[in-house]
Order: C-alpha cells, then sequence, then structure tokens
C-alpha cells in the first residue's frame, strides 16, 4: 500500500488486521518502507472474483437442474454473513461493486472441495451500511436476470427493483437463504457439479491464476525498481498497484509474494489468527 496517502493507507491496516476472520486473508507481517508498506498475507487461491462468476454464469446454468439457484443461494448467505461481521463493529467494507472489472468479492475453492466466500481490499471503511446492502442489491438482481430466476420468489424481487438498505432486511434476507443454502452445502453431488463448472477453465477465458503466473507476474514488477533505489513507473503509480486476475496485487502494491525484505525496511509482526 501506498504510504502517499499516510491516513488513507493506515486506515486499510488497522481495517485490515481488525476485522482478521472477517473473510479478508489473514495477515502474517507488515513492512514499512520509504514509499510503501509491504503485506504479507494468506494466499486465496485457487480462487475466482465475482466479475468471473458472473462471465461463466452460463456454464454454471448448463451444469445442474436448477441453473444453479441453490449455489446462488448458498452464495448470498454466505457473502452475508461476511458482512454481518463488519456491521456488527459498526463498521462498512464499502468497496463490493464492481470497479475496472474487477470485485473485492472472491469464491475459493477449498481442500474439502468446498466453496468459500472471501473479501479483499475493504475500502471507504465507514459506518453506512447502506452502501454494502447496496452493492449486494445490485449483485443480486444481476445474478436474477441472468440465470432468469423469476420464479425464485426471493431473487424475483430483487429483479423487479426491490433493494435492502438497514441490517434487520440483511439478516432476514439470510434467513430467507439459509434453507437452500444449506440444501446446497449437504449436497456433495450437486456442489461438485458447480464447483467444476465454476474453476473449469473455458477455453475462451484467461486461465485462473496458477503459482507459476503469479511468480512470473510479481519478477516483473520487482524488475521496474531503477539502479536508484527510487521506486520505478509502476511502484510511482497512485493507485495500490496493478491488480492481477485474481485480486492479488504486485509485491509493491498489496501482496509481497517472494522477495527478501529491504535493508531500511521496518517490520510489524502481527503473527497468526487465533
Amino acid at each position: 500500500i501506498s504510504r502517499k496517502d499516510k491516513f488513507k493507507a493506515k486506515r486499510e491496516l488497522e481495517t485490515m488486521v481488525k476485522f482478521r476472520g472477517s473473510g479478508l486473508p489473514r495477515i502474517f507481517t507488515i513492512k514499512e518502507t520509504d514509499y510503501y508498506y509491504e503485506i504479507y498475507m494468506e494466499l486465496i487461491f485457487p480462487c475466482i472474483s465475482m466479475t468471473d462468476l458472473t462471465k461463466r454464469l452460463a456454464c454454471i446454468r448448463n451444469s445442474v437442474e436448477d441453473r444453479g439457484r441453490r449455489f446462488f443461494h448458498y452464495f448470498f448467505y454466505k457473502l452475508l454473513g461476511e458482512i454481518q461481521k463488519f456491521h456488527v463493529k459498526k463498521h462498512t467494507h464499502g468497496d463490493l461493486g464492481e470497479s475496472k472489472n474487477e470485485s473485492n468479492i472472491l469464491l475459493q475453492k477449498t481442500e474439502a472441495h468446498s466453496v468459500a466466500v472471501r473479501l479483499i481490499d475493504p475500502g471507504d471503511v465507514n459506518h453506512r451500511t447502506e452502501i454494502d446492502l447496496a452493492d449486494i442489491s445490485t449483485h443480486m438482481c444481476t445474478i436474477g436476470r441472468e440465470c432468469s430466476f423469476t420464479e425464485d420468489p426471493i431473487f424475483n424481487r430483487f429483479i423487479k427493483g426491490k433493494s435492502i438498505s438497514t441490517e434487520k432486511q440483511a439478516e432476514d434476507l439470510r434467513q430467507e437463504l439459509s434453507k437452500e443454502g444449506e440444501t446446497f452445502e449437504s449436497d456433495r453431488v450437486y456442489s461438485k457439479k458447480i464447483i467444476d463448472a465454476i474453476f473449469d477453465e473455458p477455453k475462451d477465458e484467461a486461465p485462473v491464476q496458477s503459482l507459476g503466473n503469479i511468480r512470473d507476474m510479481v519478477s516483473g514488477a520487482q524488475g521496474e525498481k531503477g539502479d536508484t533505489g527510487e521506486p520505478g513507473p509502476m511502484e510511482a503509480e497512485d493507485s495500490q498497484g496493478p491488480v492481477g486476475p485474481r485480486g492479488f496485487r504486485g509485491p509493491k502494491g498489496d501482496i509481497g509474494i517472494t522477495g527478501l525484505p529491504d535493508r531500511n525496511s521496518r517490520k510489524v509482526d502481527y503473527g497468526e489468527d487465533n
């Protein structure tokens, strides 16, 4: 994270530490350098973003008889649960919509061959919970329309313009979604078909991020630094660094995958989550 805007950078760091366990990646170490805060954190892998998920709706619809309805009940049930962890502490994520064709909502394939909803890059953290809920309402409308869930009473409400804006409405919606969500989680045959449809790579799309590709991306980014020790073109960007296909950022952005600490760096060790 760039130190150019110190207030914003420190606020984001404090949020990431405070909300560990709220769907955010685990943080192991934070290094403070002259230009950046380098964060060594959990690698969420394999995963796809909400943006990529919507691009694969045709694969999902064709993989199961209910066109993925139970899966999306599960998905939004879990997403609302992760957001609730922010809201009970009087904070919001603040950036759950789509920006520049990317999303801070990730779907991760677990070792148990299930799926988990993860969040990255909490942005405008504030007390306005309606911002998060408006983004979720928009996502439900989009999924409902694309999957033709007009006969599903929950999704049909959002297709017709319904939105949620309060924590009470969010919890009521979560309870509505829980029945079909639990059915998805308990049906291993169904869930395997969905997982295969999501994480099997269509030939006309970019591949799911591999560890090798991540290392190549990081190595290329590290080569941007000049002999003077000043930040190169990539490091000097005003933003938080280039975003990879899965929400990963370059080594001088949010996530440092490889490389040794700089001689002049200062380290703050937060340890692993309990």
